[in-house]
């Protein structure tokens, strides 16, 4: 026998697939990918939405952990596109979701795409989307509620057409699309790259030190190509820290920082300051769109790691 029919759906339930997971998806996305990423923290996901689930209802976490078990994670692929596929515990109650899928879209705009498959009034299934804003769309009757007939109905939609419209795409991603070529070992050099980036719209310059500074949403970092290789662009960016605080307490930051990144790496440099970087690898050709996506999701994930685990240490 299956759960008994209840008129309203569950709390816990509908503000895991509703708003908890959703939030954590569109506001804190590469730490979320870090830990989806992982095989060694895959199946502790749940738990931790969980805990936004507390903070969102406003009771005790402890009240709410056991749900987490009963919630499981299972990773396929939509063509070349990773879809995380969240198991709910079955459905009480019309709205609560049997599936949510949380698509990587990579270089696509917006980047990350959620899916809920929901418990329809009357019977059957509707399959619904959300986006960053909170905006909900009922997509209309959904598949049967099993793993395959749900990715199935994802593939479709995500091999659609599905670029975004240029009024809802990022303006450097969308300017990006119109270059042609790749940069490699071949035709890495600093010039070549600021040019690049100028014609793409992002905010940079040259660096006397020969770098090129790149500005991002009130965020500057630097963009290097190492003088004795062209395998990758570095990518440098640092944060002044409270001189009270303590050297224990900036390693920990940094600690945590990469604990739960997996795609930039945390370090405490000699005067003090927090620095944040990533090498982006162009060895093999790296095309203009991809490279943009990764400047882009760069500052995306300093900004979400220095909010969350430095806020308390800025200077």
């Amino acid at each position: 026998m299956g759960p008994t029919p209840q008129p309203e759906p569950r709390d816990w339930h509908w503000a895991f697939a509703h708003t908890a997971l959703r939030e954590i998806v569109f506001e804190q996305t590469d730490k979320l990918l870090a830990g989806l990423a992982n095989p060694a923290r895959i199946d502790g996901v749940p738990a931790a939405v969980m805990r936004r689930v507390a903070q969102v209802l406003s009771v005790p976490e402890a009240d709410l952990a056991a749900h987490a078990g009963g919630i499981r994670v299972h990773l396929r692929l939509a063509g070349i596109l990773p879809v995380y596929l969240f198991e709910m515990p079955a459905p009480m109650a019309p709205t609560e979701a049997h599936w949510v899928a949380v698509v990587n879209q990579f270089t696509r705009s917006p980047r990350m795409a959620y899916y809920t498959l929901e418990a329809a009034q009357g019977g059957g299934t509707a399959l619904c989307s959300w986006d960053a804003a909170g905006v909900h769309l009922n997509l209309g009757s959904g598949p049967p509620p099993a793993l395959d007939d749900f990715l199935a109905e994802l593939v479709v939609r995500l091999q659609s057409p599905g670029m975004p419209d240029a009024d809802g795409a990022d303006p450097a991603e969308a300017a990006a699309q119109t270059l042609d070529g790749t940069i490699g070992r071949d035709n890495l050099s600093r010039d070549h790259l600021l040019a690049l980036l100028e014609r793409t719209g992002f905010d940079v310059s040259a660096s006397g030190e020969g770098g090129i500074l790149m500005r991002d949403s009130g965020m500057v970092c630097m963009v290097t190509v190492p003088e004795r290789s062209r395998e990758y662009v570095s990518l440098h960016a640092w944060w002044n820290l409270r001189e009270e605080s303590s050297r224990i307490e900036r390693l920990e930051c940094a600690n945590r920082i990469n604990n739960e990144y997996l795609f930039i790496r945390a370090s405490i440099d000699g005067d003090g300051s927090l620095c944040l970087a990533r090498n982006v690898a162009v060895h093999a050709g790296i095309s203009t769109r991809h490279l943009v996506s990764a400047l882009r999701n760069f500052t995306t994930a300093c900004r979400e790691a220095v909010r969350e685990h430095a806020n308390d240490l800025l200077g």
